[in-house]
């Protein structure tokens, strides 16, 4: 399979799981120390379990994937 990325900067693969929606606004969770962040995120595209997404996030970034809450 070939797989074909746009070239542009602050592009990531992440998990779809990590991206979550208020309205038209996609976010993911970011670590800041002890603590978590929203940062905005532009889903450029999807496919099954991940997502290609344009953010400020720097290399090496921790994100939190969402966890499904029983009987959801």
């Amino acid at each position: 399979m070939r797989v074909i990325l746009p070239d542009r900067a602050g592009l990531t693969i992440a998990p779809a799981s990590a991206v979550s929606k208020r309205g038209v606004i996609a976010f993911v969770r970011a670590r800041r120390g002890d603590d978590t962040a929203e940062v905005p995120v532009k889903i450029v595209q999807s496919s099954g379990a991940d997502v290609l997404i344009e953010s400020s996030l720097a290399a090496g970034s921790e994100i939190a994937e969402r966890v499904a809450e029983p009987g959801r």
